[in-house]
């Protein structure tokens, strides 16, 4: 095989340093470097010369590109978290508010009144609600009944059924009424206690005494 020449390999050292140049290529050159001196230290400072250090500047300003960078991701994460926790916030909020303003009425089947004691004073019944609701009641002074109706918030009903239980238990003084209705949703009225006969004579006379 013909001997290649110190010039031919000086041509070709770039692309063996730039580890471009073909396998066939680089076995040549690595076989002439073994053997000419010259072409050895040609290559060293072409080598010195390719692979030159990074300008200080350079580093300087890539350093500050990374930084603004990162400080941008860390604006953009920050915008994103904050985006994110008051979305998070405003349907919680959201949630907690319907919850506390959708008003059902609840009916007497669900009320599931049940009878604790009756004496000569008063009356005292509990009911079978889960969670805390609020109650109205009317008096007729007159006729002597007691109107009432329950109604329950989807929050009272839902939440604060995890709370310590209520007692939910209810007295009726038997002077002031002769019958308790429960007045449902559709009008239905349900007498949930009623006093005896003699009770109601009673009841009026009172009523007619305070009257004269």
């Amino acid at each position: 095989m013909e001997k290649v020449s110190c010039n031919v390999i000086q041509d070709i050292l770039p692309l063996y340093i730039d580890h471009t140049a073909c396998d066939d290529t680089r076995m040549l050159v690595e076989e002439h470097l073994q053997e000419c001196e010259s072409c050895k230290k040609a290559y060293r400072e072409l080598q010195e010369e390719l692979l030159v250090p990074v300008d200080e500047g350079m580093k300087k300003r890539d350093a500050e590109e990374i930084r603004r960078f990162k400080k941008y991701l860390s604006r953009k994460r920050f915008r994103m978290f904050f985006i994110s926790a008051a979305g998070v916030m405003a349907l919680t909020v959201g949630v907690i508010f319907f919850m506390n303003h959708y008003i059902r009425h609840i009916d007497y089947q669900e009320a599931g009144f049940t009878f604790i004691e009756e004496d000569a004073e008063e009356v005292c019944f509990k009911d079978d609600i889960r969670g805390n609701y609020r109650w109205y009641n009317e008096l007729d002074r007159d006729t002597g009944i007691m109107t009432i109706q329950y109604e329950q918030s989807l929050w009272q009903r839902y939440v604060e059924r995890w709370d310590p239980p209520f007692d939910h238990m209810v007295v009726f003084l038997k002077k002031d009424m002769i019958k308790v209705v429960y007045a449902d949703p559709d009008g239905t009225e349900t007498t949930v206690w009623e006093a005896t006969e003699e009770e109601k004579e009673r009841y009026f006379q009172q009523e007619r005494g305070a009257l004269g």
